[in-house]
């Protein structure tokens, strides 16, 4: 756990992991690299728990799609992405 805390890799205990993560870690086009993969992970996991939150009330409250999201005061925007995945 202390090597993925690092902010620099030469203060990583194992070298293999910090040769493999000095670009990462280190280098500007490395961090906006990692910042915009972070951002992707963290949108995917959201909309995920949307889906799964509009989907239980359509199940336990017999809602609609439309009925759910508005319940959940999804903005429109969320509404029409999570339309497309429902």
């Amino acid at each position: 756990m202390h090597d993925f805390g690092c902010k620099e890799s030469k203060d990583i205990y194992y070298p293999e992991l910090a040769e493999g993560v000095k670009h990462f870690k280190e280098e500007e086009g490395g961090r906006k690299i990692m910042c915009e993969a972070v951002e992707k992970y963290a949108d995917r996991k959201i909309l995920d728990k949307q889906l799964e939150m509009v989907r239980n009330l359509m199940d336990s409250m017999k809602l609609t799609a439309e009925q759910a999201m508005t319940a959940l005061k999804f903005s429109d925007k969320e509404k029409a992405v999570l339309m497309k995945k429902i």
